[in-house]
């Protein structure tokens, strides 16, 4: 009858221990999925931000940059080479 009684009293302190485990596991979940909402704001701001010329006014076709997916990556065909060196003589600028 003690050993039922002392298995009993393990199993309870089992259960006990395993519903605090999957609580913790619980609120942990909650806190990544709260962290990954706020960094998918985040991201989505800056692609907003990016695409109406956020960086310094410049857009990314300026920055030599084009899009593929949802990264930016260099263009094969960097035009901000182009656009600088005909900002060094603005006779230049005027004339195209």
């Amino acid at each position: 009858m003690k050993a039922l009684k002392r298995q009993l009293d393990e199993a309870e302190e089992e259960i006990s221990r395993e519903r605090a485990q999957k609580r913790k596991t619980q609120r942990e979940l909650e806190d990544t999925l709260q962290d990954n909402e706020s960094k998918e704001r985040e991201l989505t701001n800056l692609k907003n931000k990016l695409r109406r010329g956020g960086l310094g006014g410049l857009p990314s076709a300026r920055l030599g940059l084009k899009s593929r997916g949802n990264s930016l990556a260099p263009a094969e065909d960097s035009t901000l080479a182009d656009e600088s060196s005909s900002l060094d003589d603005p006779e230049e600028t005027v004339a195209n």
